[in-house]
């Protein structure tokens, strides 16, 4: 699965883009009330548009390429995706590594806003921010990660670099879970980037799951 996401304070004014791969021989959108009949693209691609008002943060149209692909896009980015897939013009776009289970690019001040509302702390460290990318993989060593904040000058990066390994300081003063991460956290500054990698043996990856499960964070 991929997700291309603009979030809004409001979920309802989300906009977004996403794709599927598997096998989806016997699903057909025309079949479902509210969809329109299949468009031929050529190339193995249909195109299914809706029917009537459609909300922003619902999808406007499916595209299906074959039986192994499907395209689901909310309203505001219908243009860019019909360029992109019907005439074959790509815009400037955010590239997350196909690497690990979890991949994300991201443009943070946006983001930076709205976490603002929540924790003004990590507001003015994403609206700081020129990009983010995260990648997370899981093997039988535990989760491993990797945070990158893209700043604009090098000092700016040490800046973010040395707030960040304070927080780790600190949480590594605490005990039980915080601790553990805190042992597998590194942190350092590389040019233009503040970087931090994860690593949590399987052990304390259980008990992180217990705690987001509510089962207890001791």
């Amino acid at each position: 699965m991929w997700i291309a996401l603009r979030p809004s304070a409001r979920g309802t004014l989300d906009d977004s883009v996403t794709i599927l791969r598997g096998r989806f021989r016997e699903i057909d959108p025309s079949r479902t009330p509210g969809w329109g009949l299949a468009a031929d693209l050529g190339a193995g691609w249909r195109r299914f548009d809706r029917k009537g008002k459609v909300a922003r943060s619902a999808p406007a149209r499916i595209y299906a390429r074959g039986d192994d692909l499907l395209v689901f896009v909310t309203t505001a980015p219908l243009d860019s995706v019909e360029r992109r897939l019907e005439q074959g013009i790509a815009d400037d776009h955010l590239d997350p590594a196909e690497k690990g289970v979890l991949s994300v690019d991201a443009r943070p001040r946006p983001l930076g806003r709205l976490a603002s509302q929540y924790s003004p702390t990590l507001g003015r460290l994403l609206e700081r921010s020129e990009r983010l990318r995260l990648t997370a993989d899981l093997d039988a060593q535990g989760l491993s990660a990797e945070l990158e904040l893209q700043l604009g000058t090098a000092s700016e990066a040490r800046a973010v670099a040395e707030s960040l390994a304070s927080v780790a300081r600190a949480l590594g003063q605490t005990r039980g879970l915080g601790a553990q991460i805190a042992e597998g956290l590194v942190v350092e500054a590389v040019g233009e980037r503040a970087v931090v990698r994860l690593k949590l043996p399987p052990e304390a990856l259980a008990r992180a799951a217990r705690c987001a499960g509510g089962g207890g964070c001791e």
